[in-house]
């Protein structure tokens, strides 16, 4: 057999990554399973939609110290009313875009990976950098980039 050795030197090394911010994520994948605790969750496949490709997998575990986690989730995906009724399944999570703050977590010998710091609410005003993937300075509103504030009010 033939082959490059260099081809191994020009692959990437570990999974594409999204740089800190605000992002939409669609769930690809959504599945039912147990932790490794015993506790029943469901494992989340969220693909970066300005980023086709780029996924962060993501658990919502249902213990009590996770709750608000679930909570989030569905607070962001329009899921409310399965959570107040205290039933999610895997095909409610199929197909649902959320806001969400992403971050980095480093992998120490692992690869570093895209986590999901916090599910945004819908319609909230973004708090990263990034906004699906267009930097949040790139396209100013209609009223400026200030949002109603006078520029001479800025002290910077």
């Amino acid at each position: 057999m033939d082959f490059n050795p260099a081809d191994a030197v020009e692959q990437p090394t570990g999974p594409r990554l999204l740089d800190p911010g605000t992002y939409e994520l669609k769930v690809q994948d959504a599945e039912e399973r147990v932790s490794s605790k015993g506790n029943p969750m469901i494992a989340l496949v969220l693909e970066a939609v300005a980023h086709p490709g780029v996924q962060i997998r993501e658990y919502l575990v249902a213990t009590q110290a996770a709750m608000f986690r679930i909570r989030n989730f569905c607070e962001a995906a329009g899921l409310l009313e399965k959570f107040n009724a205290g039933r999610l399944t895997e095909d409610d999570c199929r197909g649902v875009t959320v806001r969400a703050r992403v971050m980095v977590e480093e992998g120490g010998e692992y690869p570093d990976k895209n986590r999901v710091e916090e599910y945004l609410k819908p319609g909230g005003i973004p708090t990263g950098d990034d906004v699906g993937g267009a930097p949040a300075h790139a396209a100013p509103s209609a009223g400026g980039g200030h949002q109603g504030i006078d520029e001479d009010d800025i002290p910077f």
